[in-house]
């Protein structure tokens, strides 16, 4: 009798397992569409000029590379964009009335460092970073928008993947603020 309502149990516990796995419902939910951006710029720029991207003081000695990383990956991303016949470091050259100054500063970062990943994992926190953007027009000067971006990571996800969301966070954050140069842009 014991073990007759032993294998009733498990057989129980099995059906709610699987139940549980199970999506709930047959019908395919709809995609949102995503929001339109808060804010586009009155015209549309076709040549984007990238100032080196700075940050402060106190965090060039901890993350000497992170400016660079975040530097090269917004604009490989904004190269990829058909929208814009230019896209490079800012130079002293004839501007035209269709340029866009991009001037991107890191204000604040931290990155857990991989020594700290591994012995404390996910309790060693999460790593994050935030950029002031500014947008302004070549011509006149005028700081037409800026924002402040900001990314952060998973902890738990950091430490599953030994840190290398940690390590990539200054890049992603270059292909995020690209992304959101892209948004603002008249179509």
């Amino acid at each position: 009798m014991k073990r007759r309502t032993l294998y009733v149990v498990l057989m129980v516990c099995c059906i709610v397992a699987l139940c549980a796995c199970s999506s709930g419902s047959s019908r395919q939910k709809k995609a949102a569409a995503p929001a339109a951006p808060a804010f586009t710029l009155d015209k549309a720029y076709h040549a984007l000029l990238v100032e080196d991207v700075e940050m402060v003081v106190s965090l060039r000695g901890h993350y000497p590379l992170a400016a660079g990383q975040l530097e090269a990956a917004m604009l490989a991303q904004l190269q990829t964009k058909s929208a814009f016949t230019e896209v490079g470091k800012a130079r002293a050259v004839a501007l035209t009335a269709d340029t866009l100054i991009v001037d991107a500063n890191i204000s604040d970062m931290r990155i857990v460092s991989g020594a700290a990943r591994f012995w404390g994992g996910a309790m060693a926190g999460s790593s994050y970073i935030n950029v002031h953007l500014e947008l302004k027009d070549a011509v006149s000067g005028q700081v037409l928008h800026t924002k402040e971006l900001s990314s952060a990571n998973n902890a738990f996800g950091a430490a599953w993947t030994g840190g290398s969301t940690d390590k990539s966070l200054p890049g992603d954050m270059g292909r995020i603020t690209a992304e959101y140069i892209y948004s603002v842009m008249p179509k």
